[in-house]
């Protein structure tokens, strides 16, 4: 998606970072976390693939695979400080790539699940009137949001200034195959380009991008200029020809656009190539100059987005979602969405002051590969949930019972717990975060070497995680009193 032709160009420039520490670097920056429009689309459609939900619905058919897999992905997001506003493909999506205008069809009652998810996880869901695309980039234009989660490299002609895309590794270690089953996405690293440094390097800015598009083709006409090559276009893009026709107001400005800017140019340069009547197109022209979007005042007059709103989760709607709809219980509960609660309050706390224990937390031995220097950017944990989350014993005893744990699948199963008091949170959070709250000699303990560490070593090591019945294996108890 977006145009094919510059793909080589773009991934010149493009970076692969930790998610962690693109969001440390924004945090330090602005000290706000960083904010992130999703193209719901492209997270929908580059998910669980349609084979995979229809046979896992063989087995479950209550079950809901791609609405799951977002959750989980939201979750781990939310828990690297990474706030989020999901925007939704509205009913004026162009035709595109041989589809019918309308885009690909994902009827309202499909989008009904993730749209409650959002709603009681306190996210902003925007609906656009055209591609979600490029309303994302109209936010990020607006300043309500720092970055574009999408696919699509359209994003560069509709003027975001921070793209982000799914980092895809090969599913099987030494295979270079990139057909996108032949992949996955990468748990903790993402593609970025920076339209900064595309401009720098490549010479190439939003307006360069547009007549690219429309000289080498595409998504909206994927021919472009006939015998216009990828080349040819670049060259035009770069020596600045897309700002006068980006300003083109109507057909008869495309028209001279082409009289007084691209004959010349060609002729300069020698450039054999036969300009159609009709070329350039302002319809075409205007879909990826001015796409269809929201109005500025209503997106700014929206307190959800304002930079100064605070997300509000309702928990106990969130747990019913969360139960019925994906089959993760009040301990999946735990596992999964607390851990945004600790990360919203460790970034909400001020820096490190005092040795006060916080919610019991414990650092969890790791281990680094030899010769890794290198401070993680994340610290794996355990916690106590309780302190964090309004769901506690009285809930899960008293309103919601049989929530804590899902119930046997058989009459021979042993009874579940309705609650389990002394339940610990495993999970991995920001170390800058952590910094907050524990001491650095503390978190700065250097990880466990890798496999290649003495016997003798490691059998000391063992002896003594079990001389402490309370802690768990290789975790170590962080006594801050």
């Amino acid at each position: 998606m977006g145009i094919p032709e510059l793909r080589s160009t773009i991934e010149a420039c493009e970076e692969i970072i930790p998610i962690a520490q693109l969001a440390e670097q924004h945090y330090r920056d602005k000290g706000r976390p960083l904010k992130i429009a999703i193209d719901e689309a492209d997270w929908r459609f580059n998910n669980v693939s349609p084979q995979q939900v229809a046979a896992i619905r063989r087995s479950v058919p209550e079950a809901n695979p791609v609405e799951k897999a977002m959750f989980y992905r939201i979750c781990n997001l939310l828990t690297a400080n990474v706030e989020l506003v999901f925007v939704f493909d509205g009913p004026c999506v162009p035709a595109k790539h041989g589809r019918p205008a309308g885009g690909r069809k994902v009827s309202p009652k499909d989008r009904e699940l993730l749209k409650e998810t959002l709603k009681h996880f306190g996210i902003p869901a925007i609906d656009a009137p055209g591609e979600a695309e490029a309303e994302c980039c109209h936010l990020a234009q607006l300043g309500i949001v720092d970055a574009v989660w999408s696919q699509d490299s359209d994003c560069l002609m509709f003027g975001c200034q921070l793209w982000l895309r799914d980092d895809r590794i090969p599913r099987e270690a030494g295979y270079d195959n990139r057909n996108k089953g032949h992949t996955k996405k990468a748990a903790k690293t993402v593609r970025v380009v920076r339209a900064d440094i595309l401009s720098s390097k490549h010479r190439l800015r939003r307006e360069g991008c547009v007549l690219f598009a429309m000289l080498a083709g595409g998504d909206y006409d994927r021919i472009g200029l006939a015998r216009c090559g990828a080349a040819t276009a670049l060259k035009a893009a770069q020596s600045g020809l897309g700002v006068n026709l980006c300003n083109a107001k109507s057909q008869e400005d495309c028209d001279k656009w082409k009289t007084r800017v691209l004959l010349p140019f060609f002729k300069r340069e020698n450039i054999q190539i036969v300009v159609p009547v009709a070329f350039p197109k302002f319809s075409t022209l205007q879909s990826y100059n001015r796409p269809n979007v929201l109005s500025d005042a209503s997106v700014l007059e929206n307190p959800e987005l304002a930079q100064s709103s605070r997300r509000s989760i309702n928990e106990v709607e969130l747990l019913k979602v969360t139960s019925h709809r994906y089959n993760t219980w009040g301990k999946g509960y735990m596992d999964w969405v607390v851990p945004t609660l600790l990360t919203r309050t460790l970034a909400d706390m001020d820096d490190y002051t005092s040795h006060e224990l916080v919610h019991q937390i414990q650092l969890v031995q790791t281990r680094k590969k030899q010769g890794d220097n290198s401070m993680p950017l994340e610290r794996k944990i355990t916690f106590s949930p309780f302190s964090l989350t309004k769901l506690r014993q009285l809930v899960f005893e008293g309103l919601m019972p049989g929530y804590w744990c899902n119930k046997p699948k058989k009459s021979n199963e042993p009874k579940k717990p309705l609650f389990e008091p002394n339940y610990r949170v495993e999970c991995e959070i920001p170390t800058y975060l952590l910094r907050k709250v524990v001491p650095p000699e503390i978190l700065d303990l250097a990880p466990t070497v890798a496999k290649g560490e003495s016997r003798k070593r490691k059998v000391d090591t063992q002896a003594s995680n079990r001389g402490s019945k309370i802690a768990r294996k290789n975790t170590i108890t962080i006594d801050l009193t």
